[in-house]
């Protein structure tokens, strides 16, 4: 991974850009159709959101700066005719028509980057971002309580890279990248 990201400066400076709807935004196609051929209902997005921040700036002048861009992002969609089991701790699945079955995504970033002019050839930059990404109710189409889950926890890209112009023709780099990923990866803990 070569990855170059914003460095900071030497003002403060940031913003929030992001998107956001619910059940209450969308229509449906859902026809008599659709109905005749055994549809009862459709797909609907419970809530999608993205937001992501970002501000940067100087720790000190001209020598060492900070940038910083988490990002938040999840859905809750449903799932067409699979509902929870009224009946759990039994041999029998009953379903509760009053809790639709539903996939959720839930994505953390948290990422931050310092730069440091250590000379006037010289510049240092370390960079990290921890993630997680839990997943409930992927897979199968049968109960919710049955659906499969993974947390990813924590997924970590650390890079730290080095740089000096020595002449106008000259430019001397030199980096080191490190990810973690927790793939393969432990049960959700909710499902």
């Amino acid at each position: 991974i070569n990855l170059v990201p914003k460095e900071g400066g030497n003002t403060f400076s940031g913003e929030v850009s992001g998107i956001y709807t619910n059940e209450h935004l969308q229509s449906n196609n859902l026809t008599d159709a659709l109905r005749a051929q055994g549809l009862s209902e459709p797909n609907k997005a419970y809530y999608v959101y993205d937001i992501n921040p970002t501000f940067g700036g100087p720790v000190k002048a001209n020598r060492l700066w900070f940038f910083t861009a988490p990002r938040f992002a999840g859905n809750r969609n449903s799932v067409p005719g699979v509902y929870f089991n009224k009946t759990q701790g039994t041999p029998f699945y009953t379903p509760d028509l009053t809790k639709p079955s539903y996939r959720s995504d839930r994505m953390r970033s948290i990422a931050g980057r310092l730069t440091l002019q250590a000379s006037a050839k010289n510049k240092i930059n370390g960079f990290v971002d921890i993630q997680s990404l839990p997943l409930i109710g992927r897979g199968d189409f049968v109960a919710q309580e049955a659906q499969s889950g993974f947390l990813f926890w924590p997924n970590t890209l650390t890079q730290v890279t080095w740089s000096s112009p020595r002449t106008s023709k000259l430019l001397l780099e030199a980096g080191f990248s490190w990810m973690h990923t927790t793939y393969p990866n432990q049960r959700h803990p909710s499902v």
